[in-house]
């Protein structure tokens, strides 16, 4: 099946905000994402290009797929 991404699902309320940055997540993708006031910010994933995932946020459920330079970047 198809590889599900997961950011955020389990934020601390000790941790209100801040950034992560090379976390590994499944298939191989890599996660930079930021936070403030306890919401997802920002968010970058790297990995094998045309890599497709189901990515899950707080906000949102979606299919996406990395593109040619393995990239997929919020916003």
């Amino acid at each position: 099946g198809q590889p599900i991404v997961e950011l955020l699902p389990a934020l601390p309320a000790a941790w209100p905000g801040g950034r992560l940055h090379g976390l590994r997540a499944r298939g191989g993708i890599s996660v930079t994402l930021s936070w403030k006031k306890g919401r997802l910010e920002s968010f970058e994933l790297h990995g094998p290009p045309g890599t497709t995932f189901r990515l899950c946020t707080p906000e949102t459920s979606e299919t996406v797929t990395l593109d040619a330079t393995g990239v997929y970047r919020s916003g």
